[in-house]
């Protein structure tokens, strides 16, 4: 979740983040009704960026009092309405009392949104995806995940060293092996620890998250992943900045 201004814009919508987002809006939601005086504009209203449509990214909608839902995708509206179907859910998507627009952002344009300038650019993965660069007060954050980096096609990926540029945070798709994805799980969207390190040194950006992590490794298998990254970037570094490797975890805070 990054907080923009006077909004807030959630990328990948999972379970404890999105119950945290939502009973804070709900809290300031109470207040108003009960006592008539306005709440703070950052905790009513949501601006939420979609890297790619997905359940997961859009039950959270219906708790909010004020919603306004943006990104790339043309179709978000009509994949929304359709998981709101009876034979998904019991309740209909005009039935939700929140504000909810869609607004579809052009990639590779600036756009000003709660006084931070979000850029967004097609990634690769199934459906499409895309990534957001989040600028402002001289500091910047990358989300990128569900974006596929080819290790074998490093030469192609200028676009994203030069959308990475002098990023203070990356938050980038490391759930693979760097084996498993020139194998048994190329061509599936999702990148490795290694191919973000060599992207954020080319970049010279500050700070790499790993995130999107496989669902059924372990803590000690994340662990391990995390500590064989840092080992990477050690040995990769050569006379060149060194890059902040984190490991992203439920209720991680990072300020830049």
């Amino acid at each position: 979740m990054f907080q923009l201004g006077a909004g807030v814009a959630a990328g990948d919508g999972g379970a404890r983040g999105v119950d945290a987002l939502g009973d804070a809006v709900g809290a300031a939601g109470d207040v108003q009704r009960r006592t008539g005086v306005e709440a703070d504009d950052v905790a009513r209203q949501a601006g939420l960026v979609l890297q790619r449509l997905d359940q997961h990214d859009f039950r959270f909608l219906r708790i909010f009092d004020a919603q306004v839902a943006a990104g790339g995708h043309a179709d978000a509206e009509t994949a929304l309405r359709r998981q709101q179907e009876e034979i998904s859910f019991p309740v209909a998507f005009d039935w939700l009392r929140a504000r909810i627009e869609f607004v579809k952002l052009a990639v590779d344009v600036p756009h000003r949104i709660g006084g931070v300038e979000v850029t967004l650019m097609e990634q690769y993965h199934s459906h499409k995806s895309y990534g957001y660069r989040f600028d402002a007060g001289g500091k910047s954050v990358i989300y990128s995940t569900d974006s596929e980096h080819r290790s074998d096609q490093m030469d192609t990926e200028a676009r994203f060293e030069a959308f990475f540029a002098g990023a203070d945070l990356v938050v980038c798709d490391t759930m693979y092996s760097l084996g498993d994805t020139v194998s048994l799980k190329q061509d599936w969207g999702h990148s490795s620890s290694l191919v973000a390190i060599d992207l954020c040194r080319m970049a010279r950006a500050g700070t790499l998250a790993l995130f999107h992590h496989e669902p059924t490794f372990s803590d000690a298998q994340l662990q391990t992943i995390h500590a064989e990254a840092i080992q990477y970037e050690a040995l990769t570094r050569g006379d060149d900045a060194a890059v902040n490797v984190i490991c992203a975890y439920d209720g991680l805070e990072f300020e830049v």
